[in-house]
């Protein structure tokens, strides 16, 4: 695999990010404009900023991760929050960490959320793919019902175990339970 630098953002991505990249970008014009809603978050149970960022490390702590690349605001999710072991129905607590980024969704410019489930290698791809697609998919029908589907349009990947973030397994060939659940995760991409 080539890696292509993206020059507006000073980090090399694999090909393929740079292809969903550009697809979410075409679709992102391609979406009606909308009017964002006025940020409903009570800075007392936490959720973005009046301008629909992270407001601290803390908020980190609700296992909630933003990054800045060519797709805009990507805010990742650990996966054990939302899910239990191979489950794709959210768990009663994931509201808690999505009330955020809905939050962030609606302060944000016009254009696409794209919504990408990832995995770890425990199961084989086929069954992994089906699996990261239906958490994909849960987390944006639930987005899409804070959100107003009639606001906002969502475009679901599941990518499976291709994408890690990190080792599942050690170089001594051992388990890495911590590798795996890094792995695990939701990434929603949000336009600015």
């Amino acid at each position: 695999m080539h890696d292509v630098p993206l020059q507006h953002t000073g980090v090399a991505m694999p090909l393929r990010r740079a292809a969903y990249a550009f697809l979410i970008l075409t679709l992102a014009a391609c979406s009606p404009d909308h009017a964002p809603t006025a940020n409903k978050a009570d800075p007392a149970v936490g959720g973005p900023a009046l301008d629909g960022t992270l407001r601290d490390p803390s908020e980190e702590g609700q296992g909630l991760h933003e990054e800045r690349n060519a797709l805009g605001r990507v805010v990742t999710v650990p996966g054990d929050l939302l899910f239990a072991g191979g489950s794709a129905t959210l768990s009663p607590k994931a509201g808690e960490s999505l009330l955020t980024v809905a939050n962030m969704i609606r302060a944000a410019g016009p254009g696409a959320v794209q919504v990408v489930g990832h995995g770890d290698t425990t199961r084989d791809e086929g069954a992994n793919q089906r699996l990261t697609a239906q958490r994909a998919q849960a987390v944006a029908d639930w987005l899409g019902r804070q959100v107003g589907l009639e606001r906002r349009r969502f475009v679901v990947l599941g990518r499976g175990a291709a994408d890690p973030v990190a080792e599942d397994t050690r170089l001594n060939g051992l388990d890495d339970a911590e590798g795996r659940a890094r792995n695990r995760r939701i990434e929603i991409a949000i336009p600015e």
